[in-house]
């Protein structure tokens, strides 16, 4: 095991819930060591924080726990759940944050129902305190993902955007909204590449047409809108010393983007 938790969260750093999380764990695991991946997901927003998780959870030595405590049904029905991949292991509520990683490995998901391996308090408002974080602990010193609960075949997805793929067309959709405000689709250049030569396209979001995929960000001067290769591996709309996303009308998560080859 490599003794590692990472935290994904919506918490902020004000309420004292990430730092709570953290004793639970350092009690029953006192040389766990800790990474903040984000606490400033915008609030009950699953899609976002599935996407940190997705382009973030590969970078970390094998065998770390990813911790992800985005619930807006706390305390109701959803279930809590451990998820095993051959590489890392992911605790947190049954929702869809870890929709992407079921696409992306085999998994074993098991629905947490131990009490033992909680804090066996008698609260609905906390389980990144009272469930997630002793178990992420627990798996951090080695105890199996068996112990925690029955496996399950139904764990919750997202229903996520998907680009499509024509002649000399792709439609893609914007699935993610960064700092900078850039517009990230779900054009993955790996997958795009086999079907199109991007080295002689178009692209068209709402009513801006951008002639060409720039190497950077700063390809284009200040204020103009440039279309790159996102470090993660996505088709990204920007805008050079700008915000995307301020600048063009309706183009929110789900907005579609066009890639259109040149004839």
């Amino acid at each position: 095991m490599a003794n590692l938790v990472t935290l994904t969260t919506d918490f902020g750093d004000s309420q004292g819930c990430v730092g709570i999380m953290k004793g639970v764990m350092a009690c029953i695991n006192l040389n766990v060591k800790f990474i903040d991946m984000a606490h400033d997901i915008p609030s009950h927003d699953v899609f976002h924080a599935a996407f940190v998780l997705k382009t973030a959870y590969r970078y970390f030595p094998e065998g770390t726990v990813h911790l992800a405590v985005v619930d807006p049904g706390v305390g109701g029905s959803r279930r809590p759940i451990a998820v095993r991949t051959d590489r890392y292991y992911f605790v947190g509520p049954d929702n869809g944050l870890f929709t992407y990683i079921y696409g992306e490995n085999e998994f074993d998901a098991r629905e947490i129902t131990e009490a033992k391996y909680t804090l066996g308090v008698d609260s609905t408002t906390f389980d990144g305190r009272d469930i997630f974080a002793p178990v992420a602990a627990y798996l951090s010193l080695g105890v199996s993902i068996e112990q925690f609960g029955q496996e399950m075949s139904d764990p919750v997805r997202l229903d996520i955007y998907r680009p499509e793929y024509g002649k000399g067309l792709i439609k893609g959709h914007v699935i993610h909204i960064d700092q900078f405000g850039n517009l990230i689709t779900d054009i993955e250049r790996d997958e795009s590449e086999q079907v199109m030569d991007f080295r002689d396209v178009r692209i068209r979001a709402g009513d801006l047409v951008i002639e060409t995929v720039s190497g950077a960000y700063s390809d284009g001067p200040p204020g103009e809108p440039v279309c790159v290769w996102g470090s993660h591996g996505h088709l990204e709309v920007a805008v050079s010393q700008g915000r995307a996303v301020d600048s063009m009308e309706g183009m929110d998560r789900g907005a579609e983007v066009f890639v259109q080859a040149n004839e």
